[in-house]
């Protein structure tokens, strides 16, 4: 709980600071750009190695990560993450073009929630609501702190 009182997000002008990983640029190019026109501020990372280095730097609302990426998938970066303890309250939005996965067996490995590339729409308001919620939880402790002194 005091935890939360510390953290604050990096946030431009109240958007949800999100950190995107994907390793195809061409994919990042995009998403990024997706995620931006639904005003959400975005630090991309194109490694789960360059994510880690990001997410010690800044506070984020939401990690969307991809799946299917060399040398780390993004469910071993969760779980590199979790078992850390340094991003335990951190919510993760995996997202993947493959649609083998299921969403039951990602959630299992430490995600959130998990949305196939192809569903933007879902995938809009699937990220929208976990940094929307992610922003109102790290708000609370703030504005508690602030009316206590």
């Amino acid at each position: 709980m005091f935890k939360k009182l510390e953290k604050q997000s990096s946030t431009v002008a109240g958007q949800p600071l999100v950190l995107l990983v994907e390793d195809d640029f061409d994919q990042r190019s995009l998403f990024k750009l997706f995620f931006e026109r639904l005003d959400m501020s975005v630090v991309a990372a194109e490694s789960a190695e360059e994510a880690k280095e990001v997410l010690n730097q800044l506070h984020f609302d939401l990690v969307i990560c991809d799946i299917n990426m060399p040398n780390q998938s993004g469910t071993e970066l969760i779980a590199d993450l979790r078992e850390a303890g340094n991003q335990e309250e951190l919510p993760f939005l995996c997202f993947s073009a493959d649609p083998s996965y299921h969403e039951d067996t990602i959630i299992e490995k430490g995600a959130n929630a998990f949305v196939l590339k192809t569903e933007r729409a879902r995938l809009a308001r699937t990220a929208s609501q976990l940094a929307v919620q992610a922003r109102s939880e790290s708000l609370i402790p703030e504005v508690y702190r602030r009316f206590q002194a």
